[in-house]
């Protein structure tokens, strides 16, 4: 008979705090995904404004231009772009390619 009592305590407790603690865990999940979420946002953030502030630097644009007109030679382009884009590299951003349209 004590046994019996002491069993059906034990689920009465139990049950409710497992509930608590699986609702706990559910929250603590969510919070860890919404914060993977903003760090992975900020990141693509981060590197979308280097990638548009590479591609609005109209000064290199306008020497790839001339040379592709034949006003400018490949070494000119090179020498004149080469510091502009090596500047705009970071941790993120480890090359750069400009391609024809």
């Amino acid at each position: 008979m004590n046994l019996a009592i002491a069993i059906i305590i034990a689920i009465v407790s139990l049950v409710p705090l497992h509930k608590t603690l699986q609702e706990d865990q559910q929250k603590d999940l969510l919070f860890a995904l919404k914060t993977r979420t903003l760090t992975i946002d900020e990141y693509l953030a981060r590197i979308k404004d280097i990638a548009e502030q590479i591609t609005t630097r109209s000064a290199i644009r306008n020497k790839l231009e001339a040379y592709n007109s034949g006003t400018s030679s490949l070494e000119e382009l090179i020498n004149f772009s080469q510091p502009k884009l090596e500047d705009a590299l970071t941790q993120e951003v480890v090359g750069i390619s400009r391609l024809d349209q």
